[in-house]
């Protein structure tokens, strides 16, 4: 299981790049024909050494001072218009 999940989800046949809970449940189903719930599958990854990661509101690598600017500017503007339409 531990080198599966080590591959990656598309190098077991899934279109997303990350591995969330479902994702992982699928694999096992496919694998051992056993279905676990989110705790479980939780608890089967801890076992395994792998750690549960949540994903972060902010991109890494983003210019923070550009998106600032945009959220200022360019989006407070958009929602006055917003405001102003019937």
């Amino acid at each position: 299981m531990s080198g599966l999940l080590i591959s990656g989800p598309e190098a077991s046949g899934y279109d997303s790049g990350v591995w969330d809970w479902r994702t992982v449940q699928d694999l096992i189903v496919r694998h051992i024909k056993r279905r676990y719930s989110k705790s479980q599958i939780h608890r089967i990854l801890d076992k395994i050494e792998f750690t549960v990661q949540y994903p972060t509101r902010r991109l890494h690598g983003a210019d923070t001072d550009l998106q600032q600017r945009w959220v200022h500017d360019t989006y407070s503007e958009e929602k006055k218009q917003l405001k102003k339409k019937p």
